[in-house]
């Protein structure tokens, strides 16, 4: 029974992400999830639903029958599934498929994915389930206009809202003559596109529904299809359409862009080899764009990741393939490289894995597949000036050659130049982009002279932007200055402010800078608090301070407002769990001062790419050391390590245990890393790190334990890093994520070693 329900009034059209209430049951694409009591449900900015957990789900319907129309939780990357047992080449597991288990109770953290599958194919070559239709449960309930977490993965926390959405990134350019109905390419991205086996036969996982291809031929399931409906989407987005207009075709977009970039996280690579990967980047390459997300940008940097079809097979000629002896793929017909042709941009069926099979000759096989249908996502990638953020200049080199030889090659079939994009290529490909402009700072208040002390608000009309401050002086820019993060307080005396606004690749604002002269006659100065807050792994001592000589401070660690009945200041108190320090400065005879806030989150931090230090107790001898640490995502590169003084690089660390690029924690052993035992990592795990080390001998070892597992020997008398050979005490625990972050707890120092225990697992 529904309990109760608002609606969130805007100039929006109607949509579901505008809806919440409480409900039973809820209901999409055919598929309905209903649960044992009423919990708190809405819908994310793309339509799909969530659900306040945990929960109980008590009834899917369709319900699943001959391991067909299953239902998954938080699938992996890979052809293990438990949605259709009939899906060709992939692995059925019947303990996947929740739907068998039912009722089932999901805590948050959970994307519940249920299938409906294709009774009436006849064929394995088409697709298998007729839609695939997403519910995450998360812990408190989403925020209008949030877009849905990406469905693989235990990380579901809601990073973007469509209130970032920056629509100045894309163009207003005229429509062209074949330019596709609006509302026809927003119903391709209606549904969420299915990313979950990222080899070739990751085809068969695109439900017919939620990849509608129909008109292109196939029923949906191949790269070449996925890639010319995108560009659709893709170039519609630079028509000189309102911003209203756009909305809904852009949120559906940047979803598909958000789960691509929940694959990558968890290590997909859409490999090279024939037209299967086709599509992917620019989507995501979108995303990161009008969201202003840098690590998505990251994830499609093709310097820092090269996981996409269109950069794996796109290269220039060099010597070497001049020297390789190339071969036909099926023994086709095959045109060697020679002398001339170094330095040509050029295209490989399967260029990164098997360059023998890169081919000269213009009519080898798949070179008409994956051309026409790439087209149009380079051009997108062009239009928006998002050259240097794809940064493979071989991929643009190389369509330009394409189109100058296939120009004639225009239809509406699925090897030819789409009319669209061959429209749009003709008409844009030679405008330059506009340069990126970003709206200078506004201070609220502006600068002057003023009795009292200031907070002063820093803000940019430009969505998705950063804003750096100065109050020295100097001008800040994208990398320097201190980010702002809340309103900035000066204090009496003269200050100039400046500021600058930037986005996730780096463009920047003008300087706004602004002259404050306080004479602080009339109000005591805000007080400051040494730390100033922050996320710590232990307790920490806070000390109080007002530069108004005379004041005093009283504070409150409950929340509570300070006033004159709170406590007085008298020296450094402890903060031992997660605590508001909120202090106010008073002075007979003068205003009270702003209150100060400081917010201190304790027992736990994480970590990202900046090193975390905390001082231990010295120790000289023999010692232990345990620590919990939590991977952000599978395949990131995070450290935890024990050093004789702060840390600021690798080198610095004597005693190592990591999560390693390759997906398995691992030990560093004097010059390189290594593992006594094969343990591979999950994402949202807390894994228990417990390090025994013997100082005098320069000598660890390291066991790792997964909640209710016993402990797995990951270093066996590992020696310390070779930089750190004459350690003599170990003064620091270090941590740092050159990629992804990792969030520790529960640190612990013994001087007494725990019993050595002989365990070895492999996994």
């Amino acid at each position: 029974m529904i309990k109760y329900i608002y609606i969130i009034a805007a100039a929006f059209w109607q949509f579901a992400e505008l809806r919440a209430f409480s409900a039973t049951s809820v209901s999409q694409f055919g598929v309905t999830w209903s649960f044992s009591q009423d919990r708190p449900v809405g819908q994310f900015a793309n339509g799909d639903w969530w659900v306040v957990g945990p929960v109980t789900i008590t009834g899917i319907t369709p319900g699943t029958t001959n391991d067909q129309s299953g239902t998954m939780v938080n699938p992996s990357i890979g052809n293990e599934n438990g949605w259709d047992s009939r899906i060709k080449s992939g692995i059925y597991s019947s303990s996947l498929n929740i739907a068998k288990s039912l009722p089932a109770s999901v805590a948050p953290g959970t994307s519940v994915m249920s299938s409906v599958s294709f009774v009436d194919n006849a064929t394995l070559d088409n697709p298998q389930l007729e839609s695939i239709t997403v519910l995450t449960v998360l812990g408190s309930a989403a925020p209008a206009g949030s877009f849905r977490p990406p469905y693989q993965g235990s990380d579901k926390s809601l990073k973007w809202n469509v209130s970032q959405m920056n629509f100045g990134v894309l163009r207003r350019l005229a429509p062209t003559a074949s330019t596709p109905l609006l509302s026809k390419v927003e119903s391709y991205f209606e549904r969420p596109w299915i990313e979950k086996e990222d080899g070739w036969s990751g085809r068969y996982f695109h439900p017919r529904l939620n990849h509608p291809f129909q008109d292109r031929g196939l029923v949906g399931s191949y790269g070449r299809e996925m890639a010319h409906t995108a560009a659709d989407g893709l170039l519609s987005l630079q028509i000189n359409y309102s911003d209203e207009q756009k909305r809904k075709l852009l949120i559906r977009m940047v979803q598909v862009g958000i789960d691509i970039y929940g694959a990558a996280r968890l290590g997909a690579r859409w490999a090279d080899g024939g037209g299967h990967n086709q599509g992917r980047k620019m989507p995501l390459l979108l995303a990161g764009m009008v969201l202003g997300d840098s690590d998505m940008l990251r994830y499609a940097d093709t310097a820092q990741k090269k996981i996409f079809q269109e950069d794996l097979q796109t290269f220039y000629v060099t010597s070497s393939d001049v020297a390789l002896k190339h071969i036909g793929v099926n023994n086709s017909a095959v045109e060697q490289y020679s002398l001339s042709d170094i330095g040509m941009p050029e295209w490989g069926f399967n260029h990164q894995d098997q360059p023998q099979y890169d081919n000269k000759l213009w009519g080898c096989l798949y070179r008409n597949v994956t051309g026409p249908c790439t087209m149009g996502h380079v051009l997108t990638a062009i239009l928006m000036g998002a050259k240097s953020k794809w940064n493979n200049p071989a991929c643009f080199d190389y369509y330009d050659r394409f189109y100058g030889i296939e120009s004639g090659n225009v239809s509406t079939g699925t090897n030819s130049i789409q009319p669209f994009v061959s429209e749009m290529w003709k008409a844009y490909r030679g405008v330059a982009p506009p340069a990126v402009t970003i709206s200078t700072p506004a201070f609220t208040p502006d600068g002057g002279s003023y009795a009292d002390v200031q907070n002063v608000t820093i803000t940019c009309a430009t969505p998705g932007t950063s804003i750096r401050y100065t109050t020295n002086g100097s001008a800040p820019t994208a990398t320097s200055g201190t980010v702002y993060g809340g309103p900035v307080a000066l204090g009496v005396g003269t200050t100039t402010l400046s500021a600058i606004a930037y986005d996730a690749t780096g463009v920047q604002s003008a300087v706004r800078s602004a002259n404050y002269a306080i004479s602080g006659v009339n109000q005591v100065a805000t007080p400051t608090a040494s730390p100033s807050g922050g996320a710590f792994l232990v307790s920490q001592s806070v000390s109080l301070a007002t530069p108004t000589l005379g004041a005093t401070i009283r504070y409150t660690v409950n929340g509570a407002i300070p006033d004159g009945t709170s406590p007085v200041y008298a020296g450094p108190f402890t903060v031992a769990s997660n605590t508001t320090v909120r202090a106010m400065a008073i002075k007979s005879g003068m205003t009270n001062s702003p209150i100060m806030d400081a917010v201190f989150t304790i027992g736990s931090v994480t970590v990202g790419n900046q090193w975390s230090n905390l001082p231990i107790s010295p120790q000289t001898g023999v010692f232990s050391f345990s620590i919990d640490a939590v991977p952000s995502a599978a395949g990131i590169d995070a450290v935890m390590g024990l050093s004789t003084s702060t840390a600021a690089n690798f080198s610095d660390l004597a005693a190592i245990v990591r999560f390693s690029p390759n997906g398995v924690i691992d030990a560093r052993d004097d010059g390189a890393y290594a593992a006594a035992n094969v343990l591979t990592y999950m994402p949202g795990t807390k894994y228990h790190v417990a390090f025994v080390v013997d100082v005098p001998k320069r000598r660890y070892s390291a066991t790792v334990t997964v909640p209710g597992g016993t402990p797995v020997i990951i270093a066996n008398n590992y020696a310390f890093r070779t930089e750190q050979a004459a350690v003599t005490s170990i003064t620091n625990l270090a941590m740092f994520a050159t990629s992804g972050s990792s969030t520790f707890s529960a640190p612990l120092v013994g001087s007494r070693p725990p019993p050595p225990r002989n365990v070895r697992v492999g996994q």
